[in-house]
């Protein structure tokens, strides 16, 4: 049985960086997505559009690796929202030395992610 995801999407967003996007192993991973997000959920990125939670698995695996070993994602600053919408900043890196940053726009429905709209800052505007 697949858990209820998290009513606040302040909450669902915080989650899903730790449960999804820091998560290294790839079946706590695909658990984390079944919780929080929808089966059908689409990631959209600059350069590539993943959709189903198992595609979206491979495309995070994908960035850990170009990231690198020990290289986590947060958020910074609130997570604005409202009717179903939510806006997040994010870091790749250290508050010293971040690797990227950039925005996630995420649509919801029922607590849970439907569709995720990637956006990486210039790489001038990351230092």
């Amino acid at each position: 049985m697949v858990e209820q995801a998290a009513a606040n999407p302040e909450d669902l967003l915080r989650s899903s960086i730790a449960r999804v996007w820091n998560e290294r192993d790839g079946a706590r991973r695909l658990s984390a997505l079944k919780e929080l997000y929808a089966p059908d959920a689409v990631l959209n990125e600059p350069d590539d559009v993943a959709q189903g939670i198992e595609a979206i698995s491979g495309r995070v695996e994908g960035l850990q690796r170009l990231l690198g070993e020990g290289v986590l994602l947060e958020y910074v600053g609130p997570v604005l929202h409202h009717h179903e919408v939510a806006v997040a900043r994010w870091r790749a890196g250290s508050q010293t030395e971040p690797l990227a940053t950039g925005m996630d726009v995420v649509r919801l429905r029922e607590g849970r992610v439907v569709e995720m709209y990637v956006f990486i800052d210039p790489p001038e505007a990351s230092r």
